[in-house]
Parts: structure tokens; sequence; C-alpha cells
């Protein structure tokens, strides 16, 4: 039987954090090997890398929110 295979897609970004950083995700967890990891579980692993989206706007927040839009 052949072992499942995951498709590793990055969403990195920041909006709707309080904070920046949230980006960084999935290059984090490629650092820490995420991959091998679950190749090592004997998963077929294929990394298709970062998506790209709009920059975060870094508004203030509104009413409590933040990039509500």
């Amino acid at each position: 039987m052949n072992a499942p295979t995951i498709h590793l897609i990055g969403a990195p970004t920041d909006i709707g954090a309080s904070v920046r950083g949230a980006g960084m995700g999935p290059d984090a967890l490629r650092v820490a090997d995420l991959p091998g990891v679950l190749a090592r579980h004997g998963f077929g692993v294929v990394d298709g890398g970062n998506l790209a989206g709009p920059a975060t706007p870094w508004a203030p927040p509104t009413n409590g929110l933040r990039h509500l839009d």
C-alpha cells in the first residue's frame, strides 16, 4: 500500500493579526523541517511554496476589528 501524499501550500499573511510576524509562519515551519518530519513518518510530501497575496495594510483597528475589508 502506498503512503498518502501531503501537499503543503503556504499562505503567509499578517492580515487580522495584532502584531507583525504571523506571515512568517509557513517559512518557519519549513525551517523547522516540517516536510522532513512528515516524510520520516512515511508520507509523500510535495511543497508547493507560498501563495502570493495582497500586502498587509497595517491600518489601526476600527471598532475593535483590524483589516476587516
